[in-house]
């Protein structure tokens, strides 16, 4: 029985290594070239219009003087719970417009409950952040229960206060 754990043990070491790797991969642009903003960021959320939403939202908008080495990330706050829930990728960045695509808003039996959609502008230090937290939910099967706050070094572009309709 003691050798099936050790087993499983290094197989889980060697698949949260091989996360860790392909996240350092993914991300590896943003370690580069990290820098502080010489101009203020902005940016404003362009989707959803209205703050009637369903399980599943697209999730848009621009960013103006983005800086080298920063990234823009999704996250969904529960107005009541207070916990943020990262979406597990960054959000596509093309010219002054940015992607995060399809946001889960709520869990089943959540109609009428409010969110905040939040795009948020994240360093590398919050990129290894939300990469931890990412690890911690889908590999270590730690409960998912939310970051407690936005990683450091990040800042708000636009928030959006929705209700969970559909």
């Amino acid at each position: 029985m003691e050798r099936h754990n050790g087993l499983v043990i290094a197989l889980s070491n060697l698949i949260t290594g091989f996360v860790v790797l392909l996240a350092a991969v993914v991300a590896g642009p943003w370690f580069q070239e990290e820098e502080k903003p010489k101009t203020k960021p902005s940016g404003t959320i362009e989707q959803p219009r209205n703050p009637g939403v369903g399980e599943r939202t697209e999730f848009t908008g621009e960013v103006h003087d983005l800086p080298r080495g920063y990234a823009i990330w999704a996250f969904v706050r529960d107005v009541n719970g207070g916990q943020f829930y990262p979406k597990y990728s960054a959000c596509g960045v093309q010219g002054d417009e940015w992607d995060c695509g399809s946001l889960r808003v709520g869990t089943e039996g959540t109609l009428d409950k409010e969110s905040d959609l939040k795009a948020v502008l994240v360093s590398a230090e919050g990129v290894a952040q939300i990469m931890e937290y990412v690890i911690d939910v889908e590999y270590r099967e730690v409960r998912n229960e939310g970051m407690k706050a936005l990683p450091a070094g990040s800042t708000v572009l636009d928030s959006l206060r929705v209700t969970r309709v559909r």
